[in-house]
């Protein structure tokens, strides 16, 4: 009863705090639908559930069958804290797609203590139902699961039968969150590796800063940087262990590591996070008060220490929970009083940690199932994460060239010829770092300009020496100016510039709209390229679509009394399609290029196009056809191919209609 109280009182606080997040939470769905599956995607399973809560947690499987389940009445997959064990029901439909040992299901929050699978199999000896059991969570060891994968997951059974109605087990002492999944293996293994990247590039920028900051620490001896260090290693051992890391890697054959060391890492984090707060802030001295309570909340973490190694319950997590509740209106709190009393340190700090208060507030509210939980919640809070460090380190920083500055006003009267010379000399360097530094943005600016971000980045590893791309299948397009070289006889040079640049300049926005790749321009002549390693699959049809909108070109507004003056200024377009090679060649000014028959027939049909038309290939006819129109323009006798049949691309068929 006064656990329930407790939950009240928090959940009371958090909607005075933040009355607008609840409207975060779904609408409740009257009935629960079977899962149809129709295509290979990933499917939510939660809006398809059926539960029966078993508050006593006795109740087998056999008699869990018998009892009324009823909808979920949500479509969120967070239950908040609970110690009743969590049965849901749900069917799955084969509609398009069928459920067969290709298929996985995988619930992405790692912390789950046990998630037990019952599939019902085909039988034909039995009129009951046959079940098969697969049992997971981190109460079993790593070696347990199905596929290797830091989150829980299930292989779906060869034999089950056709439009089966599963049943799931779920319990544990921490935040309820079923975020449950269905997809073939090979989407769940697509999905897992974008998760990654982003836990990656988390856990890279932690470890920047903590190693940076430890080498601080080593070279001045300044305890604020050994809380700083701390304060990020719990944090990473938290995270890792929070997203399943730790237990895949490190400790993976015992689950009572995983189950203590996540609640110790986060109380951990707390405690150093503080002690890196009073002692940056300096409140001894500037905020008494808060100082006083900033302390009794790190006597208060103290007692939650010994909880977790004594108790198998959920109360270690409630008390980090209820010290995030209160730990962000203390810090900032703090902060912005420090800061009024003239504490220009605490500027970086307050925007570090302003930047992960509002997101913790948020997991403390999911925590007790008061907002929806989101794949963008836990991104979040690793982006938050990721600020917040780097704020900090910022900030010990500033908090340096503070002391510093004040230091050098208490010796200006004795040296002061040497206090200016240092001024001089520091601004001369800022200087020239920011000079440096703007060179080094003007650089890289420059070379994505002149070559591809694929070609940048292999250059940049120094991991080829020669760089060549050969492409099987490549969509080239020219588009040239009709009767240039009289237009340039009768126009100003400048004139003429301004002319193509406007034109030219319309174009590459239109080249970069359809996800093409702009490859150079000849005098006159404008190449585009699709097919690219790292291109879309679908260039050729871009191509398509960029060559009837370079057409319409004049129809812009921002072009239309720029070529009022031109009014015999009109290009053709030419396109063909292909294998082709490209790569980097030469020592200096170095370029991408691209070779081959099927570019030399690309500028061939340009060449021989006419004025506002655009010239194709029979290759791109029978790539295209049916979804655009052409006209077909015959035989003609191109140099160096001999007769080609071409045609004109004129248009592309509407979208049909169901």
């Amino acid at each position: 009863m006064k656990l329930l109280q407790l939950k009240n009182l928090i959940f009371t606080l958090l909607l005075l705090l933040f009355p607008f997040s609840y409207a975060l939470s779904q609408e409740e769905s009257e009935t629960a639908n079977p899962l149809i599956l129709y295509m290979d995607k990933v499917y939510d399973v939660i809006p398809h559930t059926e539960i029966y809560e078993d508050k006593t947690g006795n109740l087998s499987f056999e008699e869990v069958i018998e009892k009324e389940f009823k909808p979920s009445g949500k479509n969120s997959y967070n239950f908040g804290f609970t110690s009743s064990v969590l049965w849901m029901r749900f069917q799955i439909k084969n509609q398009n797609s069928f459920l067969n040992d290709d298929w996985i299901f995988f619930v992405e929050y790692p912390q789950l203590d046990s998630v037990n699978f019952y599939f019902p199999v085909e039988n034909d000896k039995e009129e009951e139902d046959v079940y098969i059991e697969k049992v997971g969570g981190d109460h079993l060891p790593f070696t347990k699961r199905n596929i290797e994968s830091r989150i829980l997951n299930f292989t779906v059974p060869f034999e089950i039968e056709k439009d089966p109605v599963i049943y799931v087990r779920i319990q544990s002492i921490s935040v309820l969150q079923i975020p449950i999944y269905l997809s073939t293996q090979r989407l769940f293994h697509l999905r897992e590796n974008e998760n990654q990247i982003i836990i990656g590039i988390y856990f890279g920028i932690m470890l920047i800063m903590g190693v940076y900051n430890l080498f601080l620490f080593l070279s001045l001896r300044e305890r604020i940087y050994l809380y700083y260090v701390l304060t990020v290693f719990f944090s990473l051992l938290y995270m890792s262990s929070f997203h399943g890391y730790g237990y895949k890697y490190f400790w993976s054959e015992y689950p009572y590591i995983q189950d203590k060391i996540i609640h110790l890492s986060g109380l951990t984090t707390i405690f150093f996070l503080n002690l890196f707060t009073v002692e940056f802030l300096d409140t001894k001295n500037f905020a008494p008060l808060l100082d006083k309570v900033l302390k009794f909340l790190l006597v208060l973490s103290l007692p939650a220490f010994i909880l977790s190694f004594a108790l198998e319950s959920n109360i270690p997590i409630i008390i980090i929970n209820i010290l995030l509740l209160f730990y962000p209106g203390a810090l900032i709190g703090a902060g912005i009083i420090v800061l009024r009393k003239g504490n220009k340190a605490a500027r970086l700090y307050l925007v570090g940690w302003g930047f992960a208060a509002f997101v913790g507030a948020f997991t403390v509210m999911r925590s007790f199932g008061m907002v929806q939980d989101h794949r963008i919640l836990n991104y979040l809070g690793l982006l938050t994460g990721s600020l917040e460090v780097a704020f900090f380190s910022f900030a010990l920083a500033d908090k340096i060239n503070i002391l510093k500055r004040a230091r050098a006003q208490a010796e200006e009267k004795l040296i002061t010829t040497l206090e200016e010379a240092n001024q001089e000399l520091e601004k001369h360097v800022k200087s020239r770092t920011k000079e440096l530094s703007r060179s080094n943005k003007q650089n890289e600016a420059l070379l994505l300009n002149i070559l591809p971000n694929h070609v940048i980045e292999r250059i940049k590893a120094h991991d080829e020496v020669l760089i060549v791309d050969t492409i099987p299948f490549a969509s080239i397009l020219f588009a040239d100016v009709v009767g240039f070289t009289k237009l340039s006889q009768t126009v100003a040079a400048t004139d003429l510039i301004v002319l193509l640049n406007n034109v030219f300049s319309h174009f590459d926005v239109l080249t970069m709209v359809h996800n093409l790749e702009k490859m150079k321009t000849i005098g006159d002549a404008y190449m585009v390229v699709g097919g690219l390693p790292g291109s879309i699959d679908n260039h050729l049809e871009a191509m398509a679509d960029l060559a009837l909108d370079l057409l319409k070109f004049s129809q812009q507004q921002e072009l239309i009394d720029l070529l009022m003056k031109y009014p015999d200024f009109k290009i053709r377009v030419g396109i063909h399609c292909g294998p082709a090679v490209a790569g980097v060649i030469g020592l200096e000014k170095i370029a991408y290029d691209i070779w081959g028959d099927t570019v030399n027939t690309a500028s061939r049909m340009e060449s021989y196009g006419l004025p506002e038309m655009i010239h194709t290939s029979k290759q791109v006819y029978d790539q295209l056809k049916g979804k655009y129109i052409f006209e077909k323009r015959g035989l003609i006798d191109i140099k160096g191919k001999g007769m080609m049949e071409t045609y004109f691309l004129m248009d592309k068929f509407p979208p049909k209609t169901k």
